[in-house]
C-alpha cells in the first residue's frame, strides 16, 4: 500500500464541540497522472474515495489530506463512478478494461473501505462499458453504460444481468452518465444533449424524460456527468456549473437551479453536510486538450 501526501488543503479547525477536525473546503491531489472521474465519501472513515481514468487506481483521501492508494489493478483497467452502499463499509466502483477495443468489458469491484480490500469483482459481460452507478439499501446496483443504450442490474452477491435497453436510452453525442434512486425509479442523465430520464423499477420499459424548467441544462462541452442526492434535490456536476434539481411530483417534472463554479466538477459527493466538488480535467482529457493541474476536490459553489 503507497502512502502519499497531499500537497495541499486549506487549514482546518476544530468543531465547537472539540471533535475531530472539520474537513477542509479544499484538497489538492498529488497525483498529476490520476484524471480522477468519479468520487465517494464514507461518512464513518471519515474518508473521500476516488478513481482514475489513467490506470484504474482507487485512492482514498482522508479528512487530514493525506493520500493512500488502497487498490491497483493490472494494466488496460479505467475506474469511473462509484458511491458506497447505503448503510454499509462498501464502496462500489464502475470500471473498464480494455476501452476503445474490441474487446473491451465492464466490471463492478466492491471494496472494504475499512481495510482498502477487494471483496468481489461482477463482470457485466463482453462489449459492455459503465460509467455510474445507483444503489438501494438492499444492496442491489444499477450500472450505466455510456456507449450503449443499456442499463445493468446487479443484486448483492448476484451476477449481471441487463436490466434495461431502449432507444430512449441511447444518445447520438454523449451517452448515459450519472445515476441515483428514489423508491420507484432509476434516474439517470444523459451527458449530451443533457437529458434527465425517470426508469420505473417496477417496469424498466417505462422511461420518461423528466421535464426540466428553469435553468437550462448545459450544452457541450457542459453536461451532465455525476449525479449526488443532497437531502431531496438532485445534484449534477455539468463541468463548468453544478445543477440543483427539486421535483415535487415524484420526478414526471423538475426546476433546475444552475451555479457557475471557479472550475469543472465531473462528479459530486456530499460530506459532512457540504456538496464537494471534483476537478479532475476529464473533459480536456477525452478530448485531448492541455489539462489544468492540479486535480482537486473542493466544496461546490450552490444556489442556497
Amino acid at each position: 500500500m503507497t502512502l502519499l501526501l497531499a500537497l495541499a488543503c486549506t487549514a482546518k479547525t476544530p468543531d465547537d464541540s472539540g471533535g475531530p477536525a472539520a474537513l477542509a473546503d479544499a484538497y489538492t491531489l498529488s497525483d498529476e497522472g490520476l484524471f480522477p472521474e468519479g468520487v465517494a465519501f464514507h461518512e464513518g472513515e471519515r474518508a473521500f474515495f476516488m478513481g482514475s481514468l489513467e490506470g484504474g487506481a482507487i485512492t482514498r483521501l482522508d479528512a487530514d489530506g493525506a493520500e493512500t492508494v488502497i487498490f491497483e489493478p493490472d494494466p488496460g483497467w479505467m475506474s469511473l463512478g462509484m458511491k458506497i452502499a447505503p448503510g454499509t463499509d462498501t464502496l462500489v466502483v464502475c470500471a473498464i478494461q480494455g476501452y476503445g477495443t474490441e474487446d473491451v468489458h465492464a466490471a463492478l469491484w466492491r471494496f472494504d473501505v475499512t481495510t482498502g480490500a477487494r471483496t468481489s469483482e461482477v463482470d457485466l459481460g463482453a462489449g459492455s462499458n459503465c460509467n455510474d452507478v445507483a444503489i438501494d439499501a438492499a444492496g442491489t446496483t444499477w450500472v450505466t453504460d455510456r456507449e450503449s443504450p443499456n442499463l445493468y442490474r446487479v443484486p448483492a452477491g448476484g451476477a449481471a444481468e441487463l436490466w434495461a435497453t431502449d432507444e430512449a436510452l441511447g444518445s447520438t453525442l454523449i451517452g448515459l452518465n450519472g445515476a441515483v434512486l428514489t423508491d420507484t425509479h432509476l434516474l439517470v442523465g444523459i451527458y449530451a444533449p443533457a437529458t434527465v430520464l425517470r426508469v420505473a423499477l417496477a417496469d424498466p420499459t417505462d422511461i420518461q424524460e423528466v421535464a426540466v424548467t428553469g435553468d437550462d441544462l448545459g450544452s457541450l462541452p457542459d453536461g451532465l456527468d455525476g449525479i449526488t442526492w443532497f437531502g431531496d434535490t438532485m445534484v449534477i456536476a455539468g463541468n463548468s456549473r453544478v445543477l440543483e434539481l427539486r421535483s415535487d411530483d415524484g420526478w414526471a417534472s423538475a426546476t433546475c437551479t444552475a451555479t457557475e463554479q471557479e472550475v469543472a466538477f465531473a462528479a459530486v459527493t456530499v460530506a459532512e453536510g457540504r456538496v464537494y466538488g471534483l476537478k479532475g480535467e476529464i473533459v480536456p482529457y477525452v478530448l485531448g486538450m492541455d489539462v489544468d493541474l492540479p486535480f482537486e476536490l473542493r466544496v461546490a459553489a450552490l444556489s442556497e
